[in-house]
């Protein structure tokens, strides 16, 4: 949650100009946190969990400064319909009928939170789910890199490498000097918390992976987000997000979907 909120702060509150910018920093920072603490050499299965980690990230962060918090959390949870789907084609793993319940309930909640969406941004909701989509490859290409018994800390600095040379590329046209910001104090916190957030989220998730399976995750991080919604439908964070009660309807039905499949999975 504190991460959505940090990457919405410099993103929208600034108008920080440059997302591959900030994608190149934070995999700076990983780079130098993890570079001693590898001890494998990259195959082809490090590589494309890499190159889906960076897609997964990029559109992240373009999403999350197109949208308000709230429809942020509340489409992303489309990602674990398309999750569910890809880890019974590729590891043969069918969940039980009330789970498939829970995330036909998710995503119901997800389209009714949508639909009376007040500050529809099309830009956004295609960000939004190229980000689903990039999530569920990444996902998928972690499992398998894991299985295969590659390392958590050498899936994490590969990948951090990749985003870094993707990011270094697409910011060539930014000039960093020419944004006014630089000075402001609760900008350089939000930046700087960004790039430290990054690495604990990252961690947190490939952790988790290891431990479980794809749906689970992204069931778990649907909690995340249900909780940054409460806090947005409250009033006490983003000011974008215009309240509707069918919209917030919607929310909550995804909350209560999200709910009953922990429950069930136990």
């Amino acid at each position: 949650m504190a991460i959505v909120m940090v990457n919405k702060i410099v993103l929208t509150t600034y108008a920080f100009p440059s997302v591959s910018f900030l994608l190149f920093w934070q995999g700076v920072v990983s780079v130098l946190f993890y570079s001693s603490r590898v001890r494998q050499k990259p195959d082809r299965y490090v590589l494309l969990a890499g190159v889906c980690h960076a897609a997964n990230t990029l559109a992240g962060l373009s999403a999350a400064g197109s949208l308000n918090v709230a429809m942020f959390g509340a489409l992303r949870k489309m990602s674990i319909v398309l999750t569910m789907v890809a880890q019974w084609a590729v590891f043969q793993k069918r969940p039980k009928d009330v789970q498939m319940l829970a995330v036909f309930g998710i995503v119901v909640g997800a389209t009714i939170a949508a639909v009376h969406d007040l500050t529809f941004d099309a830009r956004g909701y295609a960000f939004v789910m190229t980000n689903n989509v990039c999530t569920v490859a990444s996902q998928m290409a972690n499992k398998v890199a894991l299985q295969r018994g590659v390392e958590k800390e050498t899936l994490l600095l590969y990948s951090s490498v990749v985003s870094m040379v993707f990011a270094a590329g697409a910011s060539m046209s930014f000039h960093p000097r020419e944004f006014e910001h630089w000075s402001s104090t609760p900008f350089r916190m939000a930046f700087g918390s960004s790039l430290f957030l990054g690495i604990v989220l990252n961690w947190a998730v490939t952790w988790l992976l290891d431990k479980n399976d794809a749906l689970t995750l992204s069931v778990s991080g649907s909690l995340k987000s249900t909780c940054t919604g409460l806090v947005v439908c409250a009033g006490w964070f983003d000011p974008t997000y215009i309240f509707s009660w069918e919209n917030f309807l919607g929310l909550q039905t995804t909350a209560l979907a999200s709910f009953l499949y922990i429950f069930t999975g136990r």
